[in-house]
This record gives C-alpha cells, structure tokens and sequence, in this order.
C-alpha cells in the first residue's frame, strides 16, 4: 500500500476512533460540529475516503478520478477544504497516471488553491509541468513545493506538538509521513529542477 492510501485509511480509521458520525463533535480530522442534518453526508464523505483509497491500492485510475469527483461534489462545505483538496489531489493523479496532464494540472491547481500545504499537490505540480515540457514553470513550482513543504512540516509538529488527544496527534503523524514522502520526492527531482 502506498503513503497515499495510507493517510487516507488511517484518516478513516481515526475517524471511526474519534465515535464516528454519531458523535463526532469538534472533530479530529476536521474541526467542525456535525448536526444529525449533516450526519449522513458525513457518513458517505467517510465512505468515499475508503474507496478512494481502495482504488489508489488496486491503481484504478479511472475509478479513483471519478469517485474523488463524488468525493467533492458531496462533500464541499461538509469537512474542511483540506479534505477536498486531497480529492483534486487524487484526481490529478489519476489524470496523471492516465496521461491527461493538462487535466491532472488543473486539479493540482485547485487542490493547492484550496489547501496551500497540500504538498503532494505541489510535487504533483512540477512534475506534471516537467512531463509537459514546461521545464522553466516546473523549476519554479519545484522551489515552492520545497518551500511549501519546509512550512507545513514546521507546522505539522506544532500540531502534533499541541494535540488534544492522541487520536489527533496520530492523525497528525500520518500527515507528517505524507510531507515526507512529498520531501523525497523533491529530492528525486533535484537533479533535472533544482539548479
């Protein structure tokens, strides 16, 4: 199982941890109160975050792109905009892996729009522009995704760092796996971007 389906079943396993839709209220994961209104769609939001990360396991690319649009058509105003973004993070991958570059860049964008320290977004970025020729573009968005990356680790341990519960700080140990995956993969493009 890669990092990515990693953060998205351990977010689903802290969410069930924390009681679940019944009662998760002043969430782990997003911070929101949930009414029994919204108990529903955040019942189906934390189904769709399983199959996401079903159909990153078995690399599904299709499935992945359309659930994760399910994911943010229902799911906007419902969990925090960094949840959404991790979903246009998963459509551009799957673009990205299906060889629709300009499709997977259009998501990385709206994922770094919603959520700056989305860093895989910011990886995804430069190496969408790199496989598009755009090697000046992609040499920029390589220097911020490093710098990006630097700021959300930072705050990523202050997080950790001020945790209410272990449940949190766990969740926020598996979004520090994610920054470091993210930082790794800078390194693997330092040689071609980073001069």
């Amino acid at each position: 199982m890669n990092l990515r389906a990693m953060w998205m079943t351990a977010y689903t396993v802290v969410f069930i941890l924390a009681g679940g839709t019944d009662s998760w209220v002043g969430t782990v994961a997003s911070g929101q109160d949930y009414s029994s209104v919204s108990s529903r769609k955040t019942k189906a939001c934390t189904l769709l975050v399983a199959e996401r990360a079903a159909a990153v396991k078995i690399q599904d690319w299709t499935q992945l792109d359309k659930i994760a649009q399910r994911f943010i058509t229902l799911c906007s105003g419902v969990l925090e905009d960094r949840y959404v973004a991790d979903a246009h993070g998963d459509r551009s991958d799957a673009h990205y892996k299906l060889g629709n570059f300009a499709e997977a860049l259009d998501h990385a964008n709206s994922c770094i729009d919603l959520f700056y320290f989305a860093t895989f977004c910011h990886t995804n970025k430069f190496m969408i522009l790199a496989e598009l020729g755009k090697l000046e573009e992609a040499k920029k968005s390589f220097r911020t995704a490093e710098q990006v990356i630097t700021h959300a680790i930072r705050q990523n341990q202050l997080d950790v760092d001020n945790a209410d519960n272990e449940a949190e700080r766990d969740l926020y140990r598996t979004i520090a796996r994610d920054y470091q995956l993210s930082s790794r993969t800078v390194e693997l493009y330092r040689p071609l971007l980073g001069k």
